[in-house]
C-alpha cells in the first residue's frame, strides 16, 4: 500500500491531491518568499515523477499545464503512483518576471544540487533535489522558447546506459521532436561550482528531459490553446506509457514532429549589433551556409548576414528574452540541432 506523500509541509494520503508551500527562504527584510508545491498521491503504489515548471519564470507554459493535468485531468483515487509538480519553481524570480534571481544572480537550472547552507536560490534547489528529485522514477522539467520555434523534448547524455534509455523512451512518449545533447549551452546567471538539474538527475540514475514549449507571452493558458494542449497530452502520455493511468498514448496533432536521431549543437551568433531579420523557417533543415538572418542597423543598412554554420535545423531564435528581436555583438541569434 502506498504511504502517505510528504513534501516539506505539505502532505498527501493515498487518493488525495493536495498543494501548498513546501518551504521558504527569508529575504533581507525578513519576507519569506515560499516555494509551491502540488502533491498527487495515488491510491495505488506505482512510479514517483517530478514535474518542475516556472524555473525561468518567464515561461509558464509548462506552469499552467502542470494546473491543469494535477488539478482536472488525474484522478488521484485512480492513480497509481504519485506526482509531485512544483508549478513556480523559481518563486525569487517569479517575484520580478525575471529569467533568474535578482536576489543572488543565480540561473535555478544550474544550481543544482545546491546547498541548505547556499544562497536562496541554491536553498530552494537544495530543498527541490533532497525531498523530491532524488527519489524520482523521473523528472521532467519545463521551459519554453521565443516565437516562433518547434516543441521538443532534449534530454542529455549521460553514462549510465539503462537511464539513457529510459529517459529516452519517456522522452519519445511526451510525443515530440527529441534532441540529445551532449554539452548543455547555458544562459545567464550561471555558477561554474554547479550543474544543470537534468544532468544531475541522470547521472544519478534518474531518467530525466526537459520539454521545451513554444512562448507564453500570449496565452491566457486555457486547454484549447495549442501550446497547453500540446503540454498537457505530453504529460498524459508519459503517465499512460509508465501505467500511472489507463489508456494509450495520443499522438501530438497540434505541431511538427521531426522522427530521427538529433543533437544539439548549440548557437549561431551575431557579430553586429542592430535589429534581427529572419529568413528561415524553424524545424527546417537548412544545408551549411544558408543565410538565416540580417543584422540591420536603426537606419535600415544591413550589417551582417548570418549564416547556418552546419547542414541542420534551427529549434528557435534569441535566448532568455521573450521579446528579443535585437542583438549586441556575440549574441545568440538562433539555437540550432542536427542528426547526431
Amino acid at each position: 500500500m502506498p504511504e502517505t506523500l510528504r513534501i516539506g509541509g505539505i502532505s498527501a494520503e493515498p487518493g488525495e491531491t493536495k498543494w501548498g508551500p513546501a518551504t521558504w527562504v527569508e529575504l533581507r527584510d525578513g519576507t519569506r518568499v515560499h516555494l509551491p508545491v502540488i502533491l498527487v498521491n495515488g491510491k495505488t503504489d506505482g512510479p514517483r515523477v517530478v514535474v518542475t515548471a516556472g524555473v525561468h519564470p518567464t515561461e509558464l507554459v509548462g506552469t499552467g499545464a502542470i494546473q491543469i493535468v494535477t488539478r482536472k485531468k488525474v484522478d488521484a483515487q485512480k492513480l497509481k503512483g504519485s506526482i509531485i509538480a512544483f508549478p513556480i519553481t523559481n518563486p525569487l524570480g517569479m517575484q520580478f518576471g525575471q529569467y533568474f534571481s535578482p536576489h543572488d544572480g543565480f540561473n535555478m537550472y544550474v544550481s543544482y544540487p545546491g546547498s541548505k547552507d547556499g544562497t536562496v536560490t541554491s536553498r530552494l534547489a537544495n530543498f527541490i533535489w533532497e525531498n523530491a528529485a532524488k527519489g524520482a522514477d523521473l523528472a521532467i522539467d519545463c521551459h519554453e522558447n521565443t516565437k516562433p520555434c518547434i516543441h521538443f523534448c532534449i534530454l542529455p547524455d549521460t553514462d549510465n546506459q539503462d537511464t539513457q534509455r529510459k529517459a529516452l523512451e519517456m522522452a519519445e512518449a511526451f510525443g515530440l521532436t527529441v534532441i540529445r545533447t551532449r554539452r548543455v549551452y547555458l544562459g545567464p546567471g550561471v555558477k561554474p561550482a554547479d550543474v544543470t538539474y537534468l544532468k544531475l538527475c541522470m547521472d544519478n540514475g534518474i531518467p530525466a528531459f526537459a520539454a521545451e514549449f513554444e512562448g507564453s507571452t500570449e496565452l491566457t493558458f486555457g486547454e484549447d490553446q495549442t501550446t497547453v494542449k500540446v503540454a498537457i497530452r505530453g504529460f498524459m502520455n508519459v503517465f499512460k506509457k509508465l501505467g500511472m493511468i489507463p489508456g494509450e498514448a495520443e499522438p501530438q496533432s497540434e505541431t511538427k514532429v521531426l522522427k530521427g536521431d538529433f543533437e544539439a549543437r548549440g548557437t549561431v551568433r551575431a557579430n553586429r549589433g542592430g535589429i534581427v531579420h529572419r529568413r528561415v523557417e524553424v524545424g527546417v533543415k537548412l544545408p551549411k551556409g544558408t543565410p538565416i538572418a540580417e543584422v540591420v542597423s536603426p537606419y535600415g543598412d544591413e550589417l551582417e548576414t548570418v549564416e547556418m554554420p552546419i547542414d541542420g535545423y534551427i529549434w528557435g531564435w534569441n535566448v532568455g528574452d521573450q521579446s528579443a528581436r535585437a542583438v549586441q555583438a556575440g549574441s545568440n541569434v538562433a539555437l540550432i540541432f542536427s542528426e547526431r
